[in-house]
């Protein structure tokens, strides 16, 4: 046998092993032997996400808190109740008694405006007649259940009070404070208010509260939902060249009450608060005397019920007819 056939004859007898690493795993689904180092796994994965869910949770929450301290408003009073006691307190100027009418729309809301000038204010049980030419303005003031008729939050009339249940007291209401020619309208905790109004003979009622301060908070709006004619008295706190200055102010179209509030804010009012009854009839008495409807005449007089009270601006006595 020659070289080559030798070499052909060696390699015929080589012997090929071949490993299978299949035999050394562990079979699926075999209980004798579980898969203990995949199921740790899992385990571990599943502790991860669960980690990293918190970790996101958190981390939204702590950019939530920073927004909001930011970017949403917090309720503050200005003029404070005890600064609105002061202003009730100090003695009236002369000057004449008129209600200026003025048009705007301001965030695609339409407002007609009356500015209330040297009026005196009070709360009758009475609506007024529409030939009283020493009526300049009226409007619905406190609101009550229509159930048993009962006024709803603090009503203080000449020194009587009418509220029983004074209780919220304690919260934030928009209020409006008579006393003698002068009148306010505020935001605050009013029980000091009230307590003052009493004492002093004079007349007090409680509202929500549209604007703050210069603030609209929406969670307070909560309550006057849907879209109505909506109505307001609105502050103007005095400036360099301006004195204080209150306004009555009606929406021409139904709006939210968000929409109103954020129009009345736009405007530049301080304080404003709600004037329920938007599509009720009232009236005012232009600079000639001349009466000018607000709503449809025909619904006076009221007569959905009994006992309304009403806020009515009367010329002030130094300049009546």
């Amino acid at each position: 046998m020659d070289d080559k056939q030798q070499h052909l004859h060696d390699m015929d007898e080589i012997e090929f092993i071949i490993e299978r690493d299949d035999d050394e795993q562990p079979q699926v689904g075999n209980s004798d032997h579980p898969a203990k180092p995949k199921k740790r796994r899992k385990w571990i994965a599943f502790l991860l996400k669960a980690l990293g869910i918190v970790a996101l949770m958190i981390l939204t929450l702590v950019i939530y808190n920073y927004w909001k301290d930011n970017h949403v408003k917090k309720l503050t009073f200005s003029p404070t109740p005890v600064e609105n006691m002061a202003l009730l307190q100090q003695p009236v100027a002369a000057t004449d008694s008129k209600v200026i009418f003025t048009t705007d729309s301001l965030l695609g809301v339409s407002l007609n405006l009356y500015e209330l000038s040297g009026l005196e204010a009070t709360i009758e049980f009475d609506e007024p007649k529409l030939k009283d030419k020493s009526v300049m303005l009226y409007c619905r003031s406190a609101d009550f259940r229509k159930d048993d008729g009962s006024f709803i939050g603090s009503f203080v009339v000449n020194g009587e009070e009418y509220t029983v249940d004074c209780s919220n007291d304690s919260v934030p209401h928009g209020y409006m404070a008579i006393l003698g020619s002068r009148c306010v309208i505020g935001v605050g905790n009013t029980d000091e208010m009230k307590k003052f109004i009493i004492e002093n003979g004079g007349s007090y009622f409680q509202q929500y509260f549209l604007v703050s301060n210069g603030v609209v908070l929406q969670e307070n709006l909560n309550a006057l939902g849907g879209t109505t004619r909506r109505c307001a008295l609105g502050w103007k706190k005095k400036t360099k060249t301006m004195p204080d200055r209150m306004f009555f102010v009606v929406s021409r179209d139904e709006i939210s009450a968000w929409d109103f509030s954020d129009a009345l804010r736009e405007y530049g009012f301080t304080n404003a608060i709600y004037i329920t009854g938007g599509s009720d009839y009232c009236y005012y008495r232009d600079e000639e005397g001349t009466r000018q409807d607000i709503g449809d005449v025909a619904n006076y007089p009221y007569k959905k019920w009994t006992g309304v009270p009403w806020l009515v601006f009367r010329k002030m006595k130094e300049v009546k007819d």
